[in-house]
């Protein structure tokens, strides 16, 4: 697949093996601001935090499933059933803009649970997804979760980042 065509920025084999230190963070960023950050995103220089909200929720829903002693991956695994690879919005998303006079971004997850699928089926898998969504590659932002920040390490995923007109 050639550049223009790829989905990943960088590579998934340049990625750094220990986390980097995160010297900015992107405060509720446009998507045409995650478009130009990707590169930096995707090697984790820059970081979008969630808002507070959503961290409460976030904090919140996992004190929830640990009472009942299940984990995030427990839960994952159960919306992911049998499937291999599934685009999922983003139940605790980043902080995006959805100002009403920028386009915003939505936040989904593209969740890998097989170990043995490689960059070709996931690449084929997101462009399956965009030709549903009536997208096309070059409107979206696909980055790949670096496994020092995952909060899910035993599952694979890529965050996606698409336009959202408010």
């Amino acid at each position: 697949m050639d550049r223009k065509t790829s989905l990943f920025l960088p590579e998934p084999n340049r990625l750094p093996a220990i986390k980097p230190s995160v010297y900015k963070y992107l405060h509720r960023p446009t998507f045409m601001q995650i478009r130009q950050h990707a590169d930096e995103l995707q090697s984790y220089r820059i970081s979008i935090p969630r808002s507070k909200q959503i961290l409460a929720e976030y904090r919140q829903f996992i004190d929830f499933i640990a009472v009942e002693g299940v984990t995030l991956e427990d839960v994952i695994r159960f919306q992911i059933k049998d499937s291999r690879l599934l685009i999922t919005e983003n139940d605790f998303p980043k902080d995006l803009n959805t100002q009403s006079n920028k386009i915003g971004a939505e936040h989904h997850t593209l969740w890998v649970s097989d170990p043995k699928v490689t960059t070709a089926e996931v690449d084929a898998h997101i462009h399956k997804w965009l030709s549903a969504q009536d997208l096309r590659i070059d409107e979206i932002v696909v980055i790949r979760n670096p496994v020092f920040v995952q909060t899910i390490p035993s599952i694979e995923h890529y965050h996606v980042f698409i336009p959202k007109q408010r």
